[in-house]
């Protein structure tokens, strides 16, 4: 219950901080997570899974590289 709780507070903070696809963006930051756990748990990783894990967080890296730009202009 508490880590739910938690999961959903740090969220929160994380849209008040930046904007809300960027945190959505990065909750889909646990594939390539998962997929490194499972690297390093000797499971047998398929290239497609890879692929998979490297384009999530290319589109996560270009979406905060977009977001401080954006920044960066708005505040002159």
């Amino acid at each position: 219950m508490v880590i739910l709780f938690l999961g959903d507070y740090l969220f929160f903070i994380a849209m008040l901080k930046t904007t809300p696809l960027l945190a959505t963006i990065g909750i889909g930051l646990t594939i390539p997570l998962a997929v490194l756990g499972d690297f390093f748990l000797s499971s047998l990783i398929v290239g497609q899974v890879v692929l998979g894990a490297v384009l999530v967080l290319m589109s996560f890296c270009l979406i905060a590289l977009e977001n401080s730009r954006n920044n960066r202009i708005s505040r002159g």
